[in-house]
């Protein structure tokens, strides 16, 4: 059966917090039971394919004689034995499974066997889900097992409060470094990938997913926390990667990737250290042994940490040599990174001229689990940037999502990429700086100061309010709107007086005449014929689309081709936002259609109720809607159907009324309409008919479904799925977005507008005439002033 990712992971998510709130362990400590059962599973299924080459499995260890196990009280030390006999049959690959992090006999499952069984049966139920089967092959770049990998640790890292979720980066953020490290531009076929404060490798994970096909990427990474280093191997096994090298222990004093006290070097390097560290120099002297930082480069101080991790990635990444390009790396790190003294500043001053910051992102605040900081991605460049440092401030794009964590959007990232990409000045937004530039700014590398932010702050004109008018230079703020509508300005304003100008329509016709401008109507068609054009484009690629096709694959192509598109035609509607229309309904919708598709072909399963009475509506089906299928074949019957229920509730309306109008008196107006004896019969028997016949008509079109949907060929299908749900949704939601540019414009408008309409004579006239008023009324009550 057809499963949807989206429905499989939150519906794996609310199982086990269901199973959590059973017992009596916090989302910290229950993530390693659900983490280990998931591994367990893959693992298992894995084997049975065939596919699983360097993990072993010994007999009585499969993920089927856990479930043997269920509902028994022997399971928890069943389970235990399993695990433990699995590591000892894996000595070197396994070593660093920490049984004591999941003893599925730890008596916090229940308070007594009988109560850890049910909790622990549960757990393993949850697994079991026909998603849940990888037996089969799966693309490679679709990953279902390693996916809701991840959306577990998201799960928990969201419960697991202050300063526990630090081992997740949040997968949109992975992608954006993965993207300006340049990994999917690198042809080479092996190249090596490092993070030295891994979590739970989900940015290692993240690096290799943005390699071209076909390159081999070894990964390496070291993690301080023990519990993590365990999710992190976890991790890697999950997402099909056995042979990634994760070491515990502290980076900074015991840094374990190197030879003979020399740092091992690698192609690209990304990681998320602890924002600040405290007092974090032990055994690493101020004169490293590893040459990351000495007197002459700067020592970074004892009370931050920022700087430590930023140098021991700036001498873990490779030189340029015959054999190979220079390493790049992005580093997450606060702002005060940015702008502190002292010793911090020796070390910025040191990266700056040796030319290895390439650029900066700011991060929205709020955006990590454990901390409300905001953060920035720096990139590091061992080729030594020789145009400057680009700066991008991608702090004010965001959602709000269901933890009020502030995410970065799809159009988000896709602007910081191609601002990466261009490495162009974009007002407000990019700035590419020379280093020359930085030096006259002493070094200081605070945001603001290269990127101006766009004020959003009200400037009053004085003379306005006192004279009226609405000001020329804040009609001008309006300057892309002018530019590609030119004659609505003229519609819209009348010169007033030098610098001055009034509103042309009424407040309430604004938005009328922006949409019968005829400057405006041009761009709407114009808008619409390059939305023609991109939908001409990729509609045969979507029909092409075949089992085992590349989801990940087809959405970067379609994505690409839309916003090259759009980008090329002249619109009052920003590209961006259209392309985050698409990008929004594919990680609602589209992306589980075509896993299904992937899965099991253009193969859509109605979904027939399991009860008595069923509707043709309670009919359903994921990958072809119902709807769909009923507006192209049976409209004729629906229209018949809903025809017949709207009377069939008009007459028990009527009847209802009829009936409590017996307690009352007629009186005008009155709701209830009084029926005689025999109009009232004859309304019950006509009720009777009319629901007869909907009954037989229900009954008629539901068998008429189910027969329309065994009897679909594969291009009708096709054609439904691609032109009349995919295609038409997200041309449905781009139009929206368009006709959304006039209401905001006429919003903007009008406040320019209301803002100076009443002068200060205006005021000061009311003012006077409710002073009045309120004398005269004092006057009466005998009262005077």
């Amino acid at each position: 059966m057809a499963i949807k990712k989206s429905e499989l992971y939150s519906t794996l998510a609310k199982c086990t917090n269901k199973i959590r709130s059973n017992c009596g362990l916090n989302a910290e400590l229950f993530k390693n039971y659900v983490l280990i059962m998931l591994f367990l599973k893959y693992i298992s299924d894995r084997k049975h394919s065939g596919e699983l080459e360097l993990i072993e499995i010994p007999d009585g260890c499969y993920f089927e004689d856990i479930v043997k196990l269920k509902g028994t009280t022997a399971i928890g030390d069943g389970i235990n034995k399993i695990i433990g006999q699995i590591k000892d049959a894996n000595p070197g690959v396994l070593d660093f499974i920490d049984q004591t992090k999941h003893d599925f006999c730890n008596k916090d499952l229940g308070k007594d066997l009988k109560a850890a069984s049910s909790v622990i049966t549960e757990l393993v139920t949850a697994f079991q889900a026909d998603g849940l089967d990888f037996k089969r092959n799966r693309a490679a770049d679709d990953d279902l097992i390693g996916d809701a990998y991840e959306y577990l640790m998201r799960n928990f890292a969201s419960q697991s409060g202050k300063d526990k979720g630090q081992f997740y980066t949040p997968t949109e953020v992975s992608r954006l470094m993965a993207i300006l490290i340049g990994v999917n531009r690198d042809t080479r076929r092996n190249i090596s990938a490092y993070d030295p404060t891994c979590g739970s490798g989900s940015l290692l994970l993240r690096t290799k997913a943005a390699a071209r096909p076909g390159a081999s990427v070894s990964l390496q990474g070291q993690e301080i926390d023990p519990g993590n280093v365990e999710m992190c191997n976890l991790n890697m096994i999950i997402h099909g990667d056995e042979t990634a090298d994760i070491r515990w222990g502290d980076t900074l004093n015991n840094p374990l990737h190197e030879r003979n006290g020399v740092l091992d070097t690698f192609d690209y390097i990304v990681s998320n250290p602890p924002f600040s560290l405290h007092r974090w120099m032990s055994t690493a002297k101020e004169d490293d042994e590893f040459g990351r930082w000495n007197h002459t480069t700067g020592v970074p101080p004892q009370q931050y940490g920022d700087f430590a991790f930023l140098m021991h990635v700036v001498k873990s990444l490779k030189n340029a040599t015959q054999n190979g390009p220079a390493g790049h790396a992005a580093v997450i790190l606060p702002n005060g990174v940015l702008t502190r003294g002292g010793d911090e500043e020796t070390l910025r001053r040191f990266l700056v001229d040796q030319q290895l910051i390439s650029g900066i992102v700011a991060l929205p605040p709020n955006t990590f689990y454990g901390t409300g900081i905001a953060g920035n991605i720096i990139v590091i460049d061992k080729n030594r940037s020789r145009d400057g440092i680009l700066f991008i401030d991608g702090s004010r794009g965001f959602y709000k999502d269901e933890d009020s964590k502030n995410r970065l959007r799809e159009q988000d990232l896709r602007r910081i990429a191609d601002a990466w990409e261009a490495r162009a000045d974009i007002p407000h937004f990019a700035r590419l700086s020379s280093y020359d530039d930085i030096r006259a700014e002493g070094y200081n590398l605070n945001i603001p100061r290269y990127v101006t932010p766009e004020s959003k702050e009200i400037d009053h004109d004085i003379e306005a309010h006192l004279h009226g008018g609405i000001p020329e230079t804040d009609i001008d703020r309006l300057g892309h709107v002018w530019e590609a509508a030119p004659s609505l300005r003229d519609e819209l304003f009348g010169r007033l007086r030098d610098g001055y100008a009034s509103l042309i329509p009424s407040p309430d016709a604004i938005a009328d005449t922006i949409e019968n401008n005829a400057a405006y109507m041009a761009r709407r068609v114009e808008f619409g014929c390059a939305l023609d054009r991109w939908v001409e484009a990729v509609r045969p690629s979507m029909f092409a689309l075949q089992k085992d096709c590349h989801p990940k694959e087809v959405i970067q192509q379609w994505s690409d081709s839309l916003l090259c598109t759009l980008l090329g035609s002249e619109s009052l509607l920003d590209a961006y936002e259209v392309y985050d229309c698409l990008m929004n309904y594919w990680n609602e919708t589209m992306q589980d259609d075509v896993y299904m598709i992937s899965r099991d072909g253009w193969a859509p399963e109605l979904t027939v109720p399991q009860k008595k009475n069923a509707k043709w509506s309670d009919l359903s089906c994921d990958l072809l809607p119902l709807d769909i299928v009923v507006e192209t074949f049976f409209s004729e019957e629906r229209d018949k159907y809903n025809e017949l229920s709207e009377r069939i509730y008009a007459i028990t309306e009527q009847l209802k009324a009829s009936t409590d109008g017996d307690d009352h008196e007629e009186e005008e107006g009155s709701q209830y309409i009084k029926l005689s004896e025999k109009e009232r019969l004859m309304s019950t028997a006509t009720l009777k008919k009319l629901k007869a016949n909907l009954k037989k008509l229900n009954t008629e079109l539901y068998d008429k479904i189910l027969l329309k949907y065994s009897q679909l060929d594969e291009a009708t299908v096709r054609r439904l799925v691609v032109n009349d749900k995919w295609l038409a949704a997200i041309v449905n939601r781009s139009h929206e977005a368009m006709d959304g540019v006039a209401q905001t414009l006429a919003t903007e408008i009008k406040a320019l507008h209301y803002r100076y309409a009443d002068t200060l004579a205006d005021i000061e006239a009311e003012v006077s005439e409710k002073e009045s008023a309120v004398l005269n009324h004092l006057k009466t009550m005998g009262f005077t002033l």
